[in-house]
């Protein structure tokens, strides 16, 4: 009684919630048939859609088909398009609109094509009319209905970020210690504190779909603190602290980065510009010599390559490979000397983020 009760509320829950005639949805087309007359789209029951539904499918170019819905689930609905006006559009990862229309008669003659009384006959399935239904629509039962709520797991492998066009991330490195060195003679023991420290966190925006051929770049801006000490074998100290501010983007080459479940190569370029303090204290080659402290600036370009990692509920995690140009250019010393420092070489970083 209580199985009744609760399939006759999510029916008519989901009659209350049905998209009425003209009304609107954006989509992206999960998968298509070879003979592109079915469409497995990220719409379901959740979204108003039922079973029967007759909808045009548009994009800003204008209408490029018309369809019936066939298979639903709660997030994914099967349709059969049986009016084709451009199918170049009619493609996988295709955004487009859907507005409901009044319901056609499905028929091979042209003249009764747009008949708008007639009610087509929907309970069959389509490979019975001789239409393939798009691959992973096996999982979309016939007489799915609102109180199957859970998602399967070719669903969960298929969801798409493309609506989640901003990621904040996160990249972390940490280690401390205490060191001490002593000489084998009667000189003094030096004890020192040191310690590498790295964050780096930044926005990453994405376009709203992936069209065009500059779909595939995406842009960065981050901040990053570096805090590095270390001791020499003598008790000489030095100690950096820097600050940087980061602008770039990211290329994407072979895999679209709204892709769940996949490996996401891509490419970047950053360019950081900061301040940086310097900090040198004298160990037993010049003991007594007073601590000298400079100031510098920061630029520094970098190259790399990594890989991503996305779950459907955005959480992911990035690991790069990159090449580090930088340099550190300082005022003048207690001498009156004043110094450029470069870096050139390879780093590794790993870090974790969400897009929303």
């Amino acid at each position: 009684m209580k199985k009744i009760v609760l399939i006759t509320l999510v029916i008519f829950s989901s009659g209350l919630l049905a998209l009425e005639i003209d009304g609107k949805l954006t989509l992206r087309i999960v998968k298509t048939s070879v003979s592109k007359k079915t469409i497995l789209v990220n719409r379901g029951i959740e979204d108003g859609l039922i079973k029967g539904d007759h909808a045009k499918f548009f994009v800003s170019a204008g209408v490029i088909g018309r369809g019936v819905c066939i298979k639903l689930s709660p997030t994914r609905s099967v349709w059969s398009v049986y009016r084709v006006v451009n199918a170049d559009f009619l493609r996988d990862e295709q955004v487009l609109k859907l507005k409901i229309t009044p319901a056609v008669k499905i028929t091979k003659d042209d003249s009764r094509m747009l008949v708008s009384d007639d009610v087509p006959n929907v309970t069959k399935d389509p490979r019975d009319l001789g239409i393939p239904l798009a691959e992973g629509a096996e999982d979309l039962p016939l007489n799915a209905t609102g109180s199957q709520r859970q998602m399967t797991e070719w669903d969960n492998q298929n969801i798409s970020l493309l609506s989640k066009n901003l990621e904040v991330f996160g990249l972390f490195s940490y280690s401390s210690a205490r060191e001490k060195t002593s000489p084998n003679n009667t000189g003094d023991d030096y004890t020192q504190d040191v310690s590498s420290f790295m964050l780096r966190t930044g926005l990453e925006w994405y376009f709203a779909n992936e069209n065009l051929w500059y779909h595939r770049f995406s842009f960065i801006g981050t901040f990053e603190i570096n805090r590095n000490g270390v001791m020499s074998h003598a008790g000489a100290f030095v100690k950096e602290e820097s600050s940087l501010f980061g602008i770039g983007a990211n290329m994407y080459p072979l895999t679209m980065p709204s892709k769940t479940y996949s490996i996401i190569p891509y490419l970047q370029y950053l360019l950081q510009f900061g301040s940086t303090n310097s900090t040198y204290k004298s160990g037993n080659e010049n003991q007594g010599a007073a601590t000298d402290t400079l100031d510098g600036s920061i630029i520094s370009h970098n190259f790399g390559a990594g890989f991503k990692f996305y779950t459907a509920r955005g959480y992911g995690a990035r690991l790069i490979f990159a090449y580090e140009m930088r340099g550190d250019q300082y005022g003048n010393d207690s001498l009156d000397v004043s110094w450029l420092k470069t870096r050139v070489g390879p780093k590794v970083q790993f870090g974790m983020s969400y897009r929303f």
